[in-house]
């Protein structure tokens, strides 16, 4: 490892502590990261023209996740907001285009000390997290009171951030493994961090690293079944999800709704009232990032719980309510594109890495189906960070489209 490559390195050690003591510090990061990773083919830009060319089906998802984000400002409740929002979405979407055309201009195959480092980090992490268990608090005292916030504030909010991009790249720091050679620990680090996450409260973080590890496997075993499973399970999976609320929403009322958590609950009241709004917009959407504007949304259902917050903790619901039918049509074909494109076939291609892509994938939207919002700076930014660790350490190879 060169001296120019250290501070890269300090990055990629540092990004998940820092991520799990304030997960808002990942919009940031990830920024850096880019900067830092493409400094070295920064010559490379001067040939962006050859972009389409190498990489038309990454143009086509970048114009069909931005364009139609932009022209809602139009129609939106709320203009400004928006059109800034779709733009900062834009601006991180075109970095990680710069960052596939970069990866693939690479000379050589990253160090393997670079590739060990994002796991390396995701272990300082969990020691960070372990240490919470300790008597008298471990860490968890002087991170809240580095964040100026209570412990009960740290441990029931602030560290679920962390623990949700902890569940997210611990599956580039699996490739980063898997391409040093290191099978067995990467094997083993998907299950450290669970055993880690069972031990706090964070419902996100353990349904988003379950689902991840469910289809590590399944396509480590069954690489072409799961490949194929999974470029159309995933987009189906998000199609399906407003319909099913839909239809089982009485029947959940009528069974179980008494039974659920109160935060449960909540997502329920929520998916309703969203639903209610988007069929006075069907087609064209309230209008990105409108949300937290819409009438009625802050009216109570509960003391201090209202029908609609900032989002609506829900990845499809809140697509079709701000980009109406059109959006959510153009967002299930790039997402469609997506899986494919990153889920490449071929001998030279490891199950095993595949495997691990798409668990990336799988976790993120797990957690963004009940979690938080899609424009949430730090979120967009945790999904940049994961794909450009993933591009520079198993970079796009020669010939791929």
């Amino acid at each position: 490892m060169t001296f120019s490559s250290y501070p890269l390195a300090i990055l990629l050690l540092l990004m998940p502590m820092v991520a799990v003591i304030d997960g808002l510090a990942m919009a940031p990061l990830a920024v850096a990261l880019f900067l830092l990773l493409a400094w070295p083919q920064r010559r490379a830009l001067a040939d962006w023209r050859s972009i389409y060319r190498s990489h038309p089906q990454a143009i086509i998802i970048l114009l069909l996740l931005t364009v139609w984000p932009v022209l809602t400002s139009l129609w939106s409740i709320v203009p400004q907001v928006s059109l800034m929002t779709a733009l900062r979405s834009a601006a991180l979407l075109l970095l990680a285009l710069l960052g596939i055309f970069l990866a693939g201009r690479q000379d050589d195959k990253p160090d393997r000390t670079l590739c060990l480092l994002p796991a390396f980090g995701v272990a300082l992490a969990l020691l960070l997290v372990f240490s919470g268990q300790l008597p008298g608090g471990g860490s968890v005292p002087w991170v809240a009171a580095l964040l100026k916030h209570d412990e009960l504030t740290y441990l029931s909010r602030d560290i679920n951030r962390g623990l949700c991009v902890l569940s997210v790249l611990v599956w580039p720091a699996v490739i980063g493994l898997l391409r040093a050679h290191n099978r067995k620990l990467a094997m083993v680090l998907p299950w450290v961090l669970l055993l880690a996450l069972f031990s706090l409260h964070s419902l996100s973080a353990k349904t988003g690293l379950l689902a991840g590890m469910a289809v590590f496997y399944v396509m480590a075993l069954w690489p072409r079944a799961g490949r194929r499973t999974f470029i159309w399970g995933a987009p189906l999976v998000f199609m399906a999800l407003p319909l099913a609320f839909y239809l089982f929403e009485p029947i959940l009322r009528a069974s179980m709704f008494k039974d659920l958590p109160g935060s449960s609950q909540h997502r329920v009241e929520i998916w309703h009232f969203v639903l209610e709004k988007w069929k006075e917009r069907p087609w064209l959407g309230w209008g990105v990032d409108s949300s937290r504007a819409i009438p009625g949304g802050l009216e109570e259902i509960m003391p201090g719980l209202v029908k609609l917050p900032l989002h609506p903790h829900n990845l499809p619901l809140h697509v079709l309510l701000e980009q109406g039918i059109i959006g959510f049509g153009l967002f299930f074909t790039a997402l469609w594109l997506f899986v494919r494109r990153m889920l490449p076939v071929g001998p030279q291609h490891s199950p095993m890495i595949s495997a691990a892509m798409a668990a990336t994938l799988a976790s993120y939207l797990t957690i963004a189906m009940s979690g938080f919002g899609m424009w949430q700076n730090w979120w967009e930014a945790t999904g940049l960070a994961a794909f450009l660790i993933i591009v520079f350490v198993d970079y796009a190879r020669e010939g791929e489209t």
